[in-house]
Parts: C-alpha cells; sequence; structure tokens
C-alpha cells in the first residue's frame, strides 16, 4: 500500500481504516499500523472500543452506525487514502471505498476483490493480497489460487518479519489477541456455533491438542 513500516514510522500521521479490528487480522494490523505512526482509524461494536484504544486506535467508529462512513470521513478530515478491509466481503468494501478521498486511494482486502465487483469510485485501487505468497511457490487453493506464480519479495518480507514479531511479542509492544479456551479437538463444533451465534468477538479461540 505504499505505507511507512514499524520500521522506519511515518514523520506524520497519515490516516488509515483498519475495517473489522475486532476481528483477529484486525487486532494485530492496528498495533502494527500505530507501531509504524500511522492515525489509526478503527471499526467494531462498541463494546470492544476500549479494547481497540488501549492496542493503539486512535478513532473507533461503531459500523452499525448508519453514517459510520461519514464519521470516517471526518476521522480522516476527508483525506483517507489507505484501507485494510479486514473482513472483504462485497458489501463491506462496496462501504469502505466510499470512505476514500475523492483525491483517490487504495483499498487492500484479503478475499479477491475487484474495483469494478464493489463499485469503487474512480481513482479508488481495490486490490486483494495472499498470505499463501509468502512461501515463495504457487499455491492452488480455490478461489484464493497464487495464480501468479511465487512472489520472492513476499518471502522475503515475511522472513524479515518472522525475526521482528517474536521480538515485538516478548517486549510487549505487540500484544497477541485475548483467547477463549476451548477442551480437546471435540470441542471444535462448539466454536463453530457459538460463532455462528456471534458469540465470538475480539478473541480467538483456542483448542487443546492433548491435555
Amino acid at each position: 500500500m505504499g505505507l511507512p513500516d514499524p520500521e522506519n514510522p511515518a514523520k506524520e500521521p497519515i490516516p488509515v481504516l483498519i475495517n473489522g479490528g475486532t476481528g483477529s487480522v484486525g487486532l494485530y494490523a492496528i498495533q502494527l499500523a500505530k507501531k509504524a505512526g500511522l492515525r489509526v482509524i478503527a471499526t467494531g461494536g462498541k463494546k470492544n472500543h476500549e479494547l481497540l484504544k488501549s492496542l493503539g486506535a486512535d478513532v473507533t467508529i461503531d459500523y452499525r452506525d448508519e453514517d459510520w462512513i461519514e464519521q470516517v470521513r471526518k476521522a480522516a478530515d476527508d483525506n483517507l487514502q489507505h484501507v485494510f478491509d479486514t473482513i472483504s466481503e462485497v458489501e463491506t468494501t462496496t462501504a469502505v471505498a466510499k470512505a476514500v478521498s475523492p483525491k483517490g486511494g487504495h483499498v487492500m482486502c484479503i478475499l479477491p476483490r475487484k474495483a469494478d465487483e464493489v463499485g469503487a469510485p474512480q481513482g479508488v485501487k481495490v486490490e486483494s493480497t495472499l498470505g499463501y505468497t509468502v512461501f515463495g511457490r504457487s499455491l492452488k487453493y480455490g478461489a484464493f489460487d497464487n495464480i501468479d506464480g511465487a512472489k520472492p519479495e513476499d518471502k522475503k518480507f515475511w522472513e524479515k518479519y518472522l525475526k521482528l514479531l517474536p521480538k515485538w511479542l516478548e517486549d510487549g509492544s505487540i500484544k497477541p489477541n485475548p483467547t477463549k479456551e476451548f477442551g480437546g479437538l471435540e470441542d471444535i463444533p462448539k466454536g463453530f456455533e457459538l460463532q455462528a451465534k456471534g458469540g465470538v468477538s475480539a478473541e480467538k479461540l483456542v483448542y487443546k491438542i492433548s491435555q
């Protein structure tokens, strides 16, 4: 996305929207964005706003509010040019694309999305990122196929962060996700049921392989 990174933080707080801030990806994205010196605007339910702020969100917005897009624009002084949609459903990407500045900008998704699919305004680039590219070879997995083949630069990036992230977790500058513990693998269906009922928010479900 062309943004500063934690090792070379921004000199001025560039606004960035983390949509879906209470998901596992979102919780880490908020922390890394803050560590990179960005002005972090995060969406999530009101009950989790204090958690998001404790992790580095400068502004928290409830996605259930009818005017949440307007709130995002206001928080960014209508100069939002960088969005990370950690949900990446057609509806969410369509919505966040509308929050981007009239100057244009960049929406990064974690599911395959295209600008014409979500009706992105002119000047708004919609792109998808794929974790599988870090393996340095082409992989096929349905809609997530790494059809462009190996991306050595992604593998190099991941190797770098495999060294950095443990250090940050150890010194506390990056905090692991809150967890909800279950029993063994036999409890996995319970986790799915809980998710289906909306009972999982801002936490990671953890199962014990052996007692």
